[in-house]
């Protein structure tokens, strides 16, 4: 009597049925149609002046920036853009205006109204599949969704640090851009731990990186920045090869404009018309090779001091391995090594991690 799954339940297909066909590219090669990618960056490194600067030239038809390989295709369409953005009047359609956006070809959501007619934001684990009715339904069409940044679009129930929750949202935001025939960018900001490779760098779970078709980088060269300029790289490419060491500079330049008699200053981007050669990998990790202590290893031996006496509050336990040099990646490794729980002080809504009756052997050494 044991029961099987029905045969019709999977989403079967056979291969001699599927027919192959080249990659279309919004923009050549970061952003292909039917698939995500992300912009990585630190908070104010520019990359909503390149988001807005993308949005604004595909939403007027103006020719995008060549990344080695020019293609000659100029793309015209309507963008979506999902945002957090607490003052799109004063900070977004300033930078698309200064960018030169045609605005009724770009649309803004902030969030959703809910059928009881109250405010919720956006959580793209459920809200995306309506999503892609409206988009069919609309005369014009849609060629390019931006997510800025994703971090802001999942529900307090979706961990982003664990690595099938992530999975799961990730391919959500897949579904919506294969379903709607859109190009979907992604913006994710880097976690503190530089002593990580880049494709480890993203914010939460790797997933982050690995999950998707194109990552790029968007990093400041420090001391070689005499314009400021900024560097534009890839550090994976699922569709074709690709050089991480090659950058794409571009140059954030003064662009206020006068509207309704008053100025409002702003910045815009100005592209580099050929690439350099950098090492990305070392401006954003800069002790992704050092030797020395091993990360989580180290992260062990400071959760066992530190819980020695009972549980703690998270945040506490966060704040103490930052000022350690931890990041977060080694100190929820440790975590699960150690077999620590973590749950919800009623009073105050903090997470506590709470160390297990008897630590496991062998952990929390500490290699020089």
């Amino acid at each position: 009597n044991e029961k099987h799954p029905q045969e019709e339940t999977f989403d079967i297909s056979e291969f001699t049925d599927i027919t192959m066909r080249p990659i279309r590219w919004l923009w050549y090669p970061i952003a292909p149609v039917g698939m995500v990618g992300t912009v990585l960056g630190e908070p104010g490194i520019g990359k909503t002046f390149l988001l807005a600067d993308l949005a604004a030239r595909v939403s007027s038809g103006r020719p995008l920036p060549v990344y080695r390989k020019p293609t000659d295709q100029v793309v015209h369409g309507w963008v979506i853009y999902i945002t957090s953005e607490g003052v799109p009047d004063q900070i977004l359609k300033p930078r698309l205006y200064a960018a030169g956006a045609d605005m009724a070809n770009i649309t803004l959501i902030k969030g959703i109204m809910t059928k009881e007619g109250d405010y919720d934001l956006l959580d793209i684990r459920h809200h995306l599949v309506p999503l892609v009715g409206r988009i069919k339904r609309d005369n014009r069409k849609c060629v390019l969704t931006i997510i800025d940044p994703i971090a802001s679009f999942v529900s307090g129930k979706t961990n982003l640090n664990d690595s099938a929750q992530t999975r799961h949202a990730l391919d959500a935001v897949a579904r919506f851009a294969e379903n709607a025939d859109v190009a979907v960018l992604v913006a994710i900001h880097p976690n503190k731990d530089e002593s990580l490779k880049l494709m480890s760098r993203a914010s939460g779970s790797i997933q982050m990186s690995a999950a998707v078709k194109t990552a790029w980088v968007v990093a400041d060269p420090k001391e070689d920045d005499p314009q400021n300029m900024r560097y534009f790289s890839p550090y994976k490419i699922a569709t074709v090869p690709f050089n991480k060491k090659e950058a794409l500079p571009f140059f954030l330049e003064p662009a206020d404009f006068k509207h309704d008699e008053k100025t409002i200053e702003m910045a815009n981007l100005r592209w580099s018309a050929e690439t350099v050669i950098c090492d990305i990998e070392k401006i954003i990790s800069p002790r992704a090779n050092e030797a020395g202590v091993n990360q989580t290893a180290k992260a062990c031996a400071m959760l066992k001091d530190a819980l020695k006496n009972g549980p703690r509050f998270s945040d506490e336990l966060f704040a103490l391995a930052k000022s350690l040099g931890i990041g977060d990646r080694p100190l929820y490794a440790a975590k699960a090594k150690l077999a620590i729980k973590a749950s919800p002080e009623h009073f105050s809504g903090k997470w506590k991690w709470i160390p297990p009756d008897t630590w496991p052997e062998g952990e929390g050494n500490v290699r020089e």
